[in-house]
């Protein structure tokens, strides 16, 4: 698996996580992969009706980032959301969960 495949994997794995410490089981949430083109990494995402948080956006397919981008938002279809904020990528998912709370409009 090459470094691109095995960064989606993991934040799409450790997002759904997130998604259940803050928001609990049967929760309304998307995750989305964008694996963009063969020199980037791509982006993938995790979107509810309060909040926004995304890994990836380097422009270097061996690089990972080191933040998150998060945010608040107002529904599924809001991409643009309240202010954008970044917090460290190496939290486990329960610390991003507890970030995100202190992030949401509601």
């Amino acid at each position: 698996m090459n470094n691109k495949a095995r960064y989606h994997k993991e934040w799409k794995t450790k997002f759904r996580q997130v998604a259940l410490y803050l928001m609990g089981p049967g929760a309304s949430f998307n995750i989305r992969s964008n694996k963009g083109g063969w020199g980037v990494l791509g982006e993938v995402t995790l979107h509810s009706d309060r909040i926004y948080i995304q890994a990836g956006g380097s422009c270097d397919p061996d690089e990972v980032p080191d933040k998150l981008l998060i945010r608040s938002c107002d529904g599924l279809t809001d991409y643009t959301g309240g202010q954008n904020y970044y917090i460290d990528a190496s939290l486990t998912a329960a610390q991003i969960a507890d970030k995100a709370r202190s992030f949401t409009c509601h």
